[in-house]
């Protein structure tokens, strides 16, 4: 679960994402918006300052949308990622750049902007 910025939160499992508005509607509504566009879901992250939001899956990718549309506005896949990915987090000071973690223990930094893994330096 997660936080939008305007107070909305976000769900994800096996039946998709949910966007619920927990602050102006009763406990027993539906969601206000649903995304079941790959999956299943993991993880999600909101990004700090806009109205977007990432989620890893289990089928090995990472979604990005914008909260007001109904399909991803990008898909990321890495062969390195072929088991689940278990994490995604946008950067808070680079905030075009989500880092992920999947269960082959595999860490990968990918920059929305550039659409390219970012290098690592391991020593």
């Amino acid at each position: 679960m997660a936080f939008t910025n305007d107070k909305k939160l976000l769900s994800c499992a096996t039946d998709g994402i949910k966007l619920w508005d927990p602050y102006n509607t009763p406990s027993d509504t539906t969601p206000i918006a649903t995304w079941q566009e790959g999956g299943p879901y993991t993880y999600l992250s909101v990004h700090r300052t806009g109205n977007v939001f990432a989620a890893s899956s289990g089928a090995g990718c990472i979604r990005v949308w914008d909260l007001d549309q109904s399909t991803a506005a990008q898909t990321i896949q890495w062969p390195n990622h072929a088991d689940t990915i278990t994490d995604v987090c946008f950067n808070q000071v680079e905030t075009s750049v989500i880092g992920s973690v999947a269960t082959d223990r595999s860490l990968i930094l990918f920059d929305l902007r550039t659409n390219s893994k970012v290098p690592l330096n391991t020593r």
